[in-house]
């Protein structure tokens, strides 16, 4: 977990620079500013549409009529973000333990009810199960699937989503994840399909922060038999 590169790449701003290493191209939403300090995001001038999001902690804030609509209650969120580690104050996640506050406006790629969430869990560098969030909004739900599409029966954290068509570009998103896991024993890797184009989102290192809760004990077995299958035959 206190590898250099898990590190790296656990910051949201950082990682780009890691998918462009690896690809030649931009790959990610783009970051269209950065801050260090609450001070210097006051003093900016945003686009009138972004996405601010902390890039040492995890969640974010949908701007969709310039910053002066932000509330007192989303601006404290934000000054808060500075004074935050994940790792003391939150999951002690030690990836994170290190990393500097920032927070940065990131581009809209599409609107919130037209991406989706393609979650890739892999393991030894091959991409083994997808996890699909809908509603995220609203009624969050959650349904996983096999690489090939084969939907799986059990709740894993949220209810159980309706089974959803394969995405078109399914394959291509495997293509690129396969292409980054390969430098991890696991990592999580998060997509976003839009019609036919796949953005890269974040690396994931420690799912749900180690929390995730599976219907049974059964489904949690199937799961993790499917992720390391081949935990006996080391490479």
């Amino acid at each position: 977990m206190e590898r250099p590169l898990r590190q790296c790449v656990s910051d949201k701003d950082l990682v780009k620079i890691f998918y462009r290493g690896i690809f030649q191209e931009e790959l990610a939403p783009r970051t269209l500013a950065k801050f260090k300090d609450f001070g210097s995001f006051m003093k900016a001038d945003l686009p009138d549409v972004c996405i601010l999001k902390p890039a040492h902690l995890s969640g974010c804030i949908f701007i969709d009529a310039g910053k002066s609509s932000l509330s007192l209650e989303q601006l404290d969120r934000v000054r808060a973000w500075f004074n935050r580690n994940l790792y003391d104050d939150i999951g002690r996640e030690r990836n994170y333990r290190l990393l500097e506050p920032s927070v940065i406006c990131e581009e809209v790629v599409a609107g919130k009810n037209e991406v989706r969430d393609y979650k890739i869990f892999c393991y030894r560098g091959e991409p083994r199960l997808i996890q699909v969030d809908v509603d995220r909004h609203t009624t969050h739900k959650r349904r996983l699937y096999t690489v090939d599409w084969q939907p799986l029966p059990f709740q894993y954290n949220k209810p159980l989503a309706e089974v959803e068509p394969q995405p078109e570009v399914l394959g291509r998103a495997l293509e690129l994840v396969r292409r980054i896991a390969g430098y991890f024993e696991f990592i999580r890797v998060d997509t976003y399909i839009i019609g036919k184009r796949v953005y890269l989102g974040e690396l994931t290192s420690v799912p749900e922060n180690a929390h995730g809760r599976f219907e049974n004990k059964e489904a949690d077995r199937m799961f993790m038999d499917m992720l390391i299958s081949d935990l006996a035959q080391p490479k």
